[in-house]
């Protein structure tokens, strides 16, 4: 094994991530970065990477924003009424390494074990809030997550636009 180059180390995702696998930024875009994670694609979903360096959120809250956002997902896509509104859930991942586009591993950036699987949506995106009001099933649907205990106030919503394809993601 040569064991030199890392990015010659070659684990290709399958549903259900069952093996620890390397996010390569040379392979895997970048779909969307925020204050508590970085999102890749690779194949036909969205990798969600929960960060690991010192922001204003400690650890603690970071962990447990992956932990109720993995709940919230896996509570709302086996609820009749919602799951045609929220991305698959395809289950958490366990990331090996993380490679930067110059070959350098960068997975210190990371909390490697809270990773969670999504489908990779397409179209327009924007915050909820921010649609709401301006879409009368958008508004419908924020009420029946709210009634069944979710958190929508700073999620994102896929396809706003369209009342049968709109997907919200980042809920809690």
């Amino acid at each position: 094994m040569d064991g030199a180059n890392p990015l010659k180390r070659k684990i290709w995702v399958r549903p259900g991530c069952h093996e620890p696998m390397i996010v390569e930024f040379n392979l895997h875009p970048t779909l969307g970065e925020g204050v508590y994670a970085h999102v890749f694609q690779i194949d036909d979903k969205a990798y969600k990477l929960f960060l690991a360096f010192p922001s204003h959120h400690s650890e603690e809250k970071r962990r447990s924003t992956f932990q109720s956002q993995c709940a919230a997902y896996q509570r709302a896509g086996s609820d009749p009424d919602l799951k045609e509104h929220v991305a698959t859930f395809y289950g958490t991942c366990v990331i090996e390494d993380v490679i930067d586009k110059t070959g350098q591993s960068i997975k210190g950036n990371y909390m490697l074990d809270c990773c969670y699987v999504l489908e990779a949506l397409n179209g327009s995106k924007t915050k909820v809030l921010a649609v709401r009001d301006a879409f009368s099933y958008v508004g419908e649907a924020y009420v029946a997550f709210h009634q069944k205990g979710f958190t929508l106030a700073d999620a994102d919503i896929f396809n706003f636009d369209d009342p049968e394809r709109f997907k919200f993601v980042d809920f809690h």
